[in-house]
């Protein structure tokens, strides 16, 4: 398996965990809009903060699912709280 298609793999697979955790936990939604952003900018900070795990493959592995994936997931949960709240404000939510 390539290194792309493994990221390929991984973000998929945190995306999906993302809408499974936002369709099980809905009260885990910020209510606010500047919540949101800095859920999104936590998350982003999370991911920027990754440490080099070119050692060994075994710590390439540990990093990736301890905190590469957790990461994608925050980012992506972070994601659709944010459009979910502009969706609100702007009107066309159900």
């Amino acid at each position: 398996m390539s290194v792309e298609l493994f990221v390929s793999a991984l973000a998929l697979g945190a995306a999906l965990l993302a809408l499974w955790l936002y369709a099980r936990f809905p009260n885990l939604a910020p209510r606010s809009l500047v919540w949101a952003v800095v859920h999104f900018v936590a998350a982003g900070l999370v991911l920027c903060l990754v440490p080099d795990a070119s050692t060994s493959v075994s710590a390439a592995f540990r990093t990736s699912f301890l905190i590469v994936l957790p990461g994608f997931v925050y980012a992506f949960l972070a994601s659709i709280w944010m459009l979910r709240l502009m969706q609100v404000a702007s009107g066309f939510s159900r």
